[in-house]
């Protein structure tokens, strides 16, 4: 086997580019570390080096994807107004969702992600919890939202998550998520 196309001494990054490849081609796709090795261009045994096993590699990937999905969904809230905040968080979310459907899969599998209690995803489960707490209380102030809270919250993550679903197995078109997210605030 040649290991002509591995040359930068990243190896860890390298077999995690190629495991996410792997992933984003077929979230359902089984691979062994072997396969990774030939997908990245290095001998069967160098991703040994790193991962002891095909879950720990994806608990990594999970780790940082997550990550990601929270940063973006931070990213998108300006601050200035709850209303747009809230929509602007929801159209992340779904967005994000419908452009990595693989990545959204595993980062909700509950083999890894248990919520904010323990596991390698809680620390960012938890900073998601925190948004979207502090964006329905911010809503519920200026009457976007009714109710309790908790509630609330719940409500709103059952909508964008299944919104998001929706839109990764094509049954809501894309251009569509704005109108059903402001559908599921009172009035302005």
């Amino acid at each position: 086997m040649s290991t002509s196309a591995y040359h930068h001494g990243d190896l860890r990054n390298t077999l995690l580019d190629a495991a996410e490849r792997i992933i984003d081609a077929d979230v359902t796709r089984t691979f062994s570390l072997r396969e990774l090795a030939r997908e990245a261009g290095v001998s069967h045994a160098a991703p040994y080096k790193h991962f002891a096993s095909q879950a720990e590699l994806v608990a990594e990937l999970a780790r940082r994807w997550m990550a990601d999905f929270v940063t973006v969904q931070e990213a998108a809230v300006a601050g200035a107004d709850a209303r747009a905040d809230l929509l602007a968080a929801g159209q992340a979310y779904v967005g994000w969702a419908a452009d990595h459907p693989s990545r959204f899969t595993i980062i909700f599998d509950p083999a890894l992600n248990t919520g904010t209690g323990a596991g390698d995803l809680a620390a960012d489960a938890t900073r998601h919890e925190a948004l979207l707490r502090g964006l329905v209380a911010a809503a519920i102030e200026v009457a976007a939202l009714t109710g309790p809270p908790e509630v609330a919250a719940r409500r709103l993550w059952a909508l964008v998550h299944g919104l998001a679903t929706l839109v990764i197995l094509g049954h809501v078109a894309r251009a569509d998520v704005l109108e059903v997210l402001q559908s599921a605030l009172m009035p302005a």
